[in-house]
C-alpha cells in the first residue's frame, strides 16, 4: 500500500511540474527552436522558469491568461516559456540570473538581430498586459497636438504630460523610459505644445488629475534632465 501511494505521489507531482506553463496559446521554445521561431514575429512575450520554481508555478496561471487575453485580442506578440534548466544555452545567451524572468524579445532590426528587455515589474495579468500595450504600440507617451487630443487624454482619472521643445533629447528619451516601465495606473502623454497645457517652459510636467466630482486639478513641474 505504503508502495502504491508513493507511486500515485510521484505521478501526481510529476504532473504538477509538467503542467507548469502548459496551454494552447502559449508556445513552448527550446534551445534548438528558440531563436528560429522568435524570428518569425517581431514581437515575443517570453518567460524563462523552472519546474521546481515556486513562483513559477505561482506565474503559471496568471501566463495563460495574458496569453488568452492577447490571443482573443489577435495581438502580433508570441507568449512563450521555456525551461531554463533544460535549456541553458537560450538561458546563458538571455543572462538569466533568477526565476521566473519576463522578457520582451523583438525582431524587427534590419539585421535580423533579437533585442531583448527585461520586465522588472509585479507579475500580475494586468500589468504584464499594459506593459506588452505600450511595447507593442511604441508609444507609451502618445502625442498631443490638438485640444481635441487634450480633452481625450482626460479621459484618464491621472495623467502626466511631458512639456518638450523636441521629442527628441535627453530628457525626452528618460521621459519616455519613465512612461515605458510605469507600474502604476499612470497615463503618460507628451507634447510641444506649450500653449496647449499652459506652460511657459520645457521640459516641464503637468500632473493631472481628472475626477467627475472634483474640478480638474492641474500641477505643473519642471523637469530636470537626469544625470548619470
Amino acid at each position: 500500500t505504503r508502495v502504491l501511494w508513493a507511486v500515485v505521489g510521484s505521478i501526481l507531482i510529476w504532473g504538477a511540474i509538467a503542467g507548469v506553463f502548459e496551454d494552447p496559446n502559449v508556445k513552448t521554445l527550446t534551445d534548438a527552436t528558440l531563436e528560429d521561431e522568435l524570428k518569425k514575429h517581431d514581437h515575443n512575450l517570453v518567460v524563462f522558469y523552472a519546474p521546481w520554481c515556486g513562483y513559477c508555478k505561482e506565474l503559471s496561471p496568471k501566463w495563460s491568461e495574458v496569453a488568452r487575453e492577447l490571443a482573443g485580442a489577435k495581438s502580433s506578440v508570441l507568449v512563450a516559456a521555456i525551461d531554463a534548466d533544460e535549456n541553458q544555452k537560450s538561458a546563458e545567451e538571455y543572462e538569466i540570473e533568477g526565476l521566473p524572468t519576463i522578457k520582451w524579445i523583438s525582431s524587427g532590426e534590419a539585421d535580423g538581430k533579437l533585442t531583448a528587455r527585461d520586465y522588472n515589474g509585479i507579475p500580475e495579468t494586468k500589468r504584464i498586459l499594459r506593459w506588452v500595450a505600450k511595447l507593442e504600440t511604441g508609444t507609451p507617451a502618445p502625442e498631443l497636438k490638438t485640444e481635441k487630443d487634450l480633452e481625450d487624454s482626460r479621459m484618464s482619472q491621472t495623467s502626466i504630460i511631458g512639456v518638450f521643445d523636441k521629442m527628441e533629447g535627453e530628457a525626452y528619451s528618460a521621459f519616455v523610459e519613465h512612461a515605458l516601465e510605469s507600474e502604476d495606473d499612470l497615463d503618460w502623454f507628451a507634447t510641444t505644445n506649450r500653449d496647449l497645457v499652459g506652460v511657459d517652459s520645457a521640459p516641464t510636467l503637468v500632473f493631472s488629475r481628472n475626477f467627475s466630482d472634483t474640478p480638474l486639478e492641474v500641477v505643473r513641474r519642471p523637469f530636470a534632465r537626469p544625470s548619470y
